[in-house]
């Protein structure tokens, strides 16, 4: 599988993170691009599979993610792919953080037009370099040495190759589908 993996970063957590899912692929025989969002870019429509990692700040998802994904929207829904969402509300249990993660999520992917075949909320950086008094909603019940979860990240990938090999599995007639396992 040609794996594109695309991220934004701010503090580097969300780099790290598609630096580790990158080399998860690799270890699977998967050709991989590990992308800054920010670089010169490949074509998505010359992959297999796209990752796209975006972290959460301040209730918004990195801009230029958002602008990747309006410019490439068209190639980018006719590949499978992962939108992989960074944030401190991922590590929260308080349902009204979850629901506010969930919902600035769908709304900046309504936004863009991209509709990824799985969403991954993956909690960001270590949570006790926050000010655990923070008044953001539900980062005060986040205690110390909570840690990306990076069993969590692993499975990221199984769930992507899982909904590709069910893709080719489906065809009747595999010239029927692009190289991205979809119906062309």
């Amino acid at each position: 599988m040609k794996l594109l993996n695309i991220y934004g970063t701010y503090k580097g957590q969300t780099r790290r993170i598609c630096e580790f899912l990158s080399e998860e692929a690799k270890k699977s025989r998967h050709n991989v691009a590990l992308i800054e969002v920010t670089e010169n870019f490949h074509n998505p429509k010359n992959f297999d599979a796209i990752i796209i990692g975006a972290p959460v700040i301040k209730g918004r998802l990195h801009s230029d993610i958002y602008q990747f994904l309006l410019d490439n929207k068209s190639k980018l829904n006719n590949v499978p792919g992962i939108f992989l969402v960074v944030s401190l509300s991922a590590a929260s249990n308080d349902p009204e953080s979850r629901n506010e993660i969930e919902r600035v999520t769908h709304d900046f992917l309504k936004k863009t037009g991209w509709h990824p075949d799985l969403i991954e909320h993956v909690t960001g950086p270590k949570s006790h370099q926050l000010d655990i008094d923070s008044p953001l909603s539900g980062l005060n019940k986040i205690r110390s040495k909570k840690y990306t979860d990076w069993q969590q990240v692993k499975e990221i990938l199984l769930k992507l190759e899982k909904k590709i090999e069910k893709a080719q599995s489906e065809s009747c007639d595999p010239s029927l589908y692009s190289h991205a396992g979809r119906y062309s």
